[in-house]
């Protein structure tokens, strides 16, 4: 399946300024980062986890947009982006991901017709529509944390952009717990891109691993979700 990739990529080809050696490159980066994440196909609990590493303003977002992608055709459900610690990064990076995976401002429900359409939306057919629990301008909070009822859909393509924030992640945590995973691990393979991962996702505590500092402590409860998940810094 090809749904979410053809369509970036055609509208990289159309509407961006990368060239066609860029999207290529990327491409081929792309399906190789994705080879040696989890297979969605794969039954039983399995976990991976990586790093990508380029230089800076290298295109890391648009990387990981592609690898995004590609997850998604392959099987994967859950994608969590963890954008950065600021409230201007994640808006940014939620900002983009509507226009290349959405396809649709997260600002408004999204109901199929051509005048909400934005970036990608216009170079796919109307189809799988994924679902983003986060907005560009509302991050994942308590608030919204009681007011979702939404449970795990084994069709649903569902999207978070949150901040390394330890409010952010314990409620996103709680919810994953005690809602969408209705109390047991999710099923629905998970795939978590922390952006920046050298900044506040180290554990930086003096206690070799048994009192991890508090993001970092966050972020394996959020991995402790899933039974099947990757993990690419």
């Amino acid at each position: 399946d090809s749904y979410y990739w053809s369509a970036l990529e055609t509208f990289w080809e159309k509407k961006s300024s990368l060239g066609s050696k860029v999207i290529r490159t990327i491409d081929n980066d792309t399906t190789d980062i994705l080879s040696w994440c989890g297979d969605p196909s794969q039954k039983g609990a399995w976990r991976r986890r990586g790093l990508v590493m380029g230089h800076v303003q290298s295109g890391k977002t648009t990387n990981y947009s592609a690898l995004i992608a590609k997850a998604l055709d392959s099987g994967y459900r859950h994608i969590i982006i963890l954008a950065g610690i600021t409230n201007s990064l994640r808006r940014q990076t939620q900002e983009r991901l509507d226009e290349v995976i959405l396809g649709f401002s997260s600002e408004t429900l999204y109901v199929p017709g051509a005048g909400n359409k934005i970036g990608v939306a216009f170079y796919r057919e109307t189809g799988r529509i994924p679902l983003s629990l986060t907005t560009e301008s509302s991050d994942f909070n308590k608030n919204m944390h009681r007011s979702l009822v939404t449970h795990e859909d084994p069709e649903r393509d569902i999207i978070w952009v949150v901040k390394k924030n330890v409010s952010v992640l314990r409620a996103l945590n709680a919810w994953l717990t005690e809602k969408l995973g209705a109390g047991d691990k999710l099923k629905n393979p998970l795939l978590v891109i922390d952006d920046e991962a050298d900044n506040a996702s180290i554990d930086t505590s003096l206690s070799g691993g048994n009192t991890p500092s508090s993001i970092n402590a966050q972020i394996r409860t959020l991995l402790k979700t899933s039974e099947r998940y990757s993990y690419v810094g």
